[in-house]
């Protein structure tokens, strides 16, 4: 899957070579590259971007042995209290387990069986693996492949929580939930985070509005979050489709991009019942209406073909000659990413990654020596879609000139 993406990718870069777009500058027309070429990914997909990506895994499993690794991975064992799940979680091999190049988390009708830590549920069983103490990362790409059960009272997860509670208890310190599904609604996937002071007291920002096309979680889909500084963007199947950033108050967190600037681990699981299928008293939240009316639909498997984790190239210092550009973009990195700078702080080109609109203009009486002369360090800015510099004295248009996103200038009253 991931060869097919990247040639596709690669097919997706020649053709941007080739074609043409417009880019307007103070009333002139220039000509940059740019791509509208279909593919099944989007043109943001993580690795298509080797510039600033490493598109190899710094962590992966492809689950291809016969076991699951434990050196990686822990199996929880109990209930789960939370929700009215009515599962036990098993650490058995027909729960969990490794066979034909999947780990399958597998939901099981058990008669009899009895729940620890969850007196009100029983009779079900399941797996739920993570690499808590393990494996864990701070920021990243994070994707995993996974066809889900079909089965309709079943809550597959693929979620992280932070490997310590730097921040406090749930949900202080945070959660990313990369992808949810339901087996009630088989169109039905959701990405989600939470944070906050207290159980009460909390937010979370839900996204469920899918990438066209997207259906039927029984197949296989690719399911990923790009997880940087202040901002987590999910995908399926490359594609993105919601973005969480500026987490707002109640936060816990008292640093610029808390609580989600912790080390995190992974989590996959398969809940049987639950309020999260269709609410608290629903006829498929009761796993004995799937048993019922679809007797065929236990044992119910959720598949994981791979797990993988990219990180970005390390951010680089940008060279910014120009003191009062150094300003002014400092000034600007300070409400982008909601934080203090000074006017003579380093910038790197990750930092600059994040600008997309860029108001430069300066004052009608401003003096010579207070305006820009040299864009050199904007090269780095390499999603800047428009840029005004009234009132400046630039002449040099160089360090724009690789910037493939830039549609526009503005250079009234410039050199």
């Amino acid at each position: 899957m991931l060869i097919r993406k990247r040639f596709l990718n690669t097919k997706v870069k020649i053709l941007t070579g080739i074609m043409i777009a417009g880019l307007v500058i103070s009333g002139s027309l220039l000509t940059l590259p740019t791509g509208q070429a279909k593919s099944v990914v989007s043109d943001d997909y993580p690795l298509n971007d080797s510039a600033h990506w490493n598109t190899e895994p710094i962590w992966r499993d492809e689950f291809d042995g016969t076991s699951l690794d434990r050196e990686s991975w822990k199996v929880r064992s109990g209930g789960w209290g939370a929700n009215h799940v009515q599962s036990c979680y098993r650490d058995r091999e027909e729960n969990v387990n490794v066979k034909n190049g999947n780990l399958n988390i597998v939901g099981l009708y058990k008669p009899g069986e009895k729940c620890s830590g969850n007196e009100k549920s029983g009779n079900f069983t399941s797996g739920f693996v993570e690499t808590k103490g393990k494996k864990f990362w701070t920021y990243g790409y994070i994707e995993a492949r996974i066809k889900m059960p079909n089965n309709k009272s079943t809550w597959p997860a693929f979620w992280m929580s932070p490997n310590e509670s730097a921040y406090g208890s749930w949900p202080r310190s945070g959660e990313i939930d990369i992808v949810e599904t339901k087996g009630s609604n088989l169109d039905y996937a959701a990405a989600d985070a939470h944070w906050g002071i207290s159980p009460g007291y909390k937010k979370h920002a839900q996204g469920k509005k899918l990438p066209a096309g997207f259906k039927d979680t029984t197949q296989w889909h690719t399911y990923g979050v790009k997880w940087t500084e202040g901002k987590l963007e999910y995908y399926i199947d490359g594609v993105k489709f919601h973005t969480i950033n500026r987490f707002s108050q109640p936060n816990a967190a008292n640093t610029p991009y808390g609580p989600f600037d912790k080390p995190f681990f992974l989590r996959l699981n398969l809940a049987i019942g639950g309020d999260y299928i269709d609410g608290n008293g629903s006829k498929w939240s009761n796993a004995y209406n799937a048993l019922a009316e679809h007797p065929e639909s236990f044992p119910a498997t959720m598949s994981i073909d791979y797990i993988r984790i990219y990180e970005r190239r390390t951010a680089k210092e940008v060279n910014v000659p120009d003191n009062n550009l150094r300003a002014q973009l400092n000034k600007k990195l300070a409400i982008e990413l909601n934080t203090n700078r000074k006017d003579d702080q380093k910038i790197t080109d990750v930092e600059l990654e994040k600008l997309t609109d860029l108001n430069l203009d300066a004052a009608d009486d401003i003096s010579e020596a207070e305006k820009i002369h040299d864009l050199t360090g904007l090269e780095a800015a390499n999603n800047l879609k428009s840029l005004s510099l009234k009132n400046n004295s630039v002449f040099d248009l160089r360090a724009l000139s690789n910037i493939k996103s830039l549609k526009s200038i503005s250079l009234t009253i410039n050199r």
